[in-house]
């Protein structure tokens, strides 16, 4: 991570790197830009060390990465164009998230339409849920018929 000033006196421990890039700050965000690059991140795989299951990386074999800096009038339009685009991307994944909002609280709306019965038209005919569970609680059979005769099916029936 690039850091572009440090207001108070900071100790470091060891797993961290102080790396000066000078008082460009330009350079350094050109710098944190290009070390997150595929390119960046091919070198920094290569010269990366494990110990018990912990990568790092020294200071020297820092060193050894080569990152591309253009020239500076470059650079700034390229960052330019990079801060709008992640700015862009940062603006749909918002919208993506209340849109998934959205469609949670619709899909609850429909299940309880579809549970309240008023998806589709009801026959008159139908028992009223509430009868019905009434009916269930007390233990007392159907009345009328059940089903209207279109799906009750033993289980000889499918073989």
């Amino acid at each position: 991570m690039y850091v572009d000033e440090i207001a108070e006196l900071v100790v470091f421990p060891d797993t961290i790197i102080r790396y000066p890039l000078g008082a460009d700050r330009e350079i350094g965000r050109w710098v944190r830009l290009a070390w997150s690059s595929p390119f960046g991140r091919s070198q920094i795989r290569r010269l990366v060390k494990t110990t018990a299951g912990i990568l790092k990386i020294s200071q020297e074999d820092i060193s050894q990465i080569a990152l591309p800096i253009p020239p500076p009038a470059e650079a700034t339009e390229i960052l330019r164009r990079v801060t709008d685009a992640l700015a862009a991307a940062a603006d749909t994944l918002a919208m993506l998230d209340a849109e998934a909002a959205d469609v949670a609280r619709l899909r609850q709306s429909i299940l309880k339409a579809a549970f309240e019965g008023r998806l589709v038209p009801q026959d008159p005919a139908d028992e009223p849920a509430a009868a019905l569970l009434e009916r269930m609680a007390a233990g007392r059979p159907a009345a009328g018929r059940m089903g209207r005769g279109r799906g009750r099916r033993r289980a000889l029936d499918f073989q």
